[in-house]
């Protein structure tokens, strides 16, 4: 999978050139398209954020590890500028015409990516030496899986997905989030699988079969959790780009597994279009009524029914317009926040940031008495006056980790709280690498992990670390129990 020269490849690793073969370059192309597109566009936040975007790839793309903190830092920087280019474009923030305080939330927004960025590369530079010890057990297995167990493993352990729907907080309140994440932990076999798949270049209809076996079930839930499938695809698919090719096979099979990315990448745009333009807006209200009923292959007929009857009827520029409204609207809030703190309201001085530390540090299976974190809406309300809908309609939304910490700790305290996060990121990161047995575990594990627990800049700061702490633990506590019993079952050969 990696090579055989092992002291060579350490070597490699123990370099931070080698380490991070994109610093360099995407820092320097950064500048230049910075300096290019700011001097286009006669603006310099946009100069700026096309800076961040090169800088944060660049900074955390690591050799031969998966770019699931790459796939990250870009869902965030996306986020935080969609709703500005939007603006520049057609004149007025999406959703929030009057705003005016948009430039200073994306300035803000993208400080607070790099501080991000610069607290994980410092905890994983703190520690470099264990995480090199590490990987040097780890590639010298040079383990090969088989893709056709992995596969049965799958099929099983996604089966109950055909037949019942799961609802953690109505099984055991107070393990809920346990045994959220007992369920979780499946998505580690299912990218393995992936992996499995494209770095061994074989059992390429194994993979067509569990995606669509994995990813059908997820149409029939209220909330859009097929996402994550697509995602955990394309990141499986950009590691490809993260290994050391000895050979011009390999190289050209790497060039075709790019296009097919590129490919798909297109294909995912173009159904989030259509989930939010058209499906969306009649499938979820049908849910929630009740209208939609029976069993999970039922309800995925009536799923079915709803794509043919919507999907011809997309208008893309009105869908287009609602997937900017989605995606800039926590930005809209926090343009928001900033006029009315301090302004009106005082900085809460660590308030949120204490609420999220206890919530994070007492896990309700441990201390039942614990209140629920409940809808998120309460914090746009208070802090950007916005009656925003909330527990009455059974719905939340978000404000984000970042207005949060700057509510907290203003503008310079955000950037250190923000650095410190990223360090407990980068804490994390290294945690998982440091107890993996094999690639393979690593690279699935840190992808699930990142993926349920960082993915999203409207985050919740209480929810970011509760849930990142849960997840962590449960993850960890697994794979140190099962993880070499399964490598042991999984391997065909090892050498």
């Amino acid at each position: 999978m990696f090579g055989t020269n092992i002291e060579e490849k350490t070597a490699d690793f123990t370099s931070g050139e080698n380490l991070y073969p994109l610093q360099k370059k995407f820092t320097l192309a950064g500048l230049v398209f910075g300096i290019v597109s700011g001097a286009v566009s006669f603006n310099l936040l946009v100069g700026l954020s096309t800076f961040v975007l090169f800088f944060g790839v660049g900074w955390l793309w690591r050799r031969r590890e998966p770019p699931i903190l790459v796939a990250c830092f870009i869902s965030h920087w996306i986020w935080a500028t969609i709703g500005y280019f939007y603006k520049i474009g057609k004149g007025e923030y999406p959703a929030f015409p009057f705003a005016t305080n948009i430039e200073k939330a994306v300035l803000l927004s993208l400080a607070g990516l790099i501080c991000v960025v610069m607290g994980i590369r410092f905890t994983l530079h703190l520690l470099k030496p264990r995480l090199v010890f590490n990987w040097r057990k780890i590639e010298a297995l040079n383990i090969r899986y088989s893709v056709q167990r992995l596969f049965w493993i799958v099929i099983f352990f996604f089966s109950i997905n055909w037949f019942m729907e799961i609802f953690p907080m109505g099984m055991i309140y107070n393990a809920a989030q346990l045994i959220m994440n007992l369920f979780l932990f499946r998505e580690l076999f299912f990218f393995m699988l992936l992996l499995a798949i494209l770095n061994q270049r074989e059992g390429f209809k194994y993979g067509v079969i569990v995606f669509l076996y994995v990813l059908l079930p997820k149409f029939i839930s209220y909330f859009s959790g097929f996402k994550e499938i697509f995602l955990l695809l394309i990141i499986a698919f950009l590691s490809r780009g993260q290994r050391d090719e000895t050979s011009e096979k390999e190289k050209k099979f790497d060039r075709k597994v790019m296009v097919v990315s590129v490919i798909f990448i297109i294909i995912v745009y173009f159904f989030g279009l259509a989930w939010e333009g058209a499906i969306k807006p009649v499938w979820r209200p049908a849910i929630k009524s009740g209208m939609v009923k029976g069993t999970p292959v039922d309800k995925l007929r009536e799923f079915s029914s709803v794509v043919v009857q919507t999907v011809p009827k997309l208008d893309l520029a009105k869908s287009t317009d609602s997937l900017a409204i989605r995606l800039a609207s926590p930005l809209g809030y926090f343009s928001y926040v900033l006029l009315r703190v301090p302004n009106m309201i005082p900085h809460e001085n660590g308030a949120l940031t204490l609420r999220a530390w206890n919530h994070m540090i007492r896990p309700r299976i441990l201390f039942p008495e614990k209140e629920g974190l409940g809808s998120h809406s309460w914090l746009i309300r208070k802090y950007a006056g916005f009656n925003v809908a909330g527990l009455e309609r059974e719905t939340t939304i978000a404000l984000g980790y970042i207005p949060q910490l700057y509510i907290d700790y203003g503008s310079y305290g955000m950037l250190l709280a923000v650095f410190l996060l990223g360090m407990l990121l980068g804490f994390v990161y290294a945690l998982i690498l440091m107890f993996s047995q094999s690639y393979y575990i690593f690279s699935s594990a840190v992808t699930v992990v990142f993926m349920r627990n960082y993915l999203y800049y409207e985050t919740e700061l209480a929810f970011l670390l509760g849930s990142l702490f849960t997840t962590t633990i449960v993850f960890m506590g697994l794979i140190i129990l099962t993880g070499a019993w399964f490598d042991k079952r999984l391997t065909v050969r090892q050498t």
